[in-house]
């Protein structure tokens, strides 16, 4: 049985793909909610950037209780943005790039980029409010 609040992750499309979106389940006492995140690597980001679109990306890690508490934030985030802005999510255990590339030192931090560069950032487990009106300001 999966215990509240914990999330399972399903690969949607095959690894190749020019856009590698999961599907997010997030369990919780009011039942099951779907939404469309994107698993941002070292090998895919630049896909999403080279697109006329804002890039949302929440840079995380297993180990990170913040970040575990902020992952059921970000799919809300991706539900309401979808079609609209790329929302996703950036594992720092297993990529370094872009860590490396927008001088990410903290986690969880919500970073903003618009054509590649990065615009706006959030360091720290913050509500969705805040992550709309960083979106919003950036639209």
């Amino acid at each position: 049985m999966i215990s509240p609040r914990k999330s399972v992750t399903f690969q949607l499309l095959p690894s190749g793909k020019s856009e590698i979106e999961y599907l997010r389940v997030c369990v919780n006492w009011e039942g099951v909610v779907f939404s469309m995140e994107i698993k941002f690597t070292d090998d895919n980001y630049s896909e999403y950037f080279s697109q006329d679109r804002l890039t949302v990306i929440d840079f995380w890690a297993t180990w990170c209780g913040p970040c575990q508490r902020l992952a059921p934030i970000v799919a809300q985030i991706a539900e309401e943005y979808e079609g609209r802005v790329f929302v996703g999510k950036y594992n720092a255990e297993n990529n370094e790039e872009l860590l490396e590339r927008f001088g990410v030192r903290n986690i969880p931090t919500i970073l903003v980029v618009k054509n590649g560069e990065a615009v706006d950032r959030l360091t720290g487990a913050v509500n969705a409010a805040k992550i709309r009106e960083l979106i919003d300001k950036n639209l």
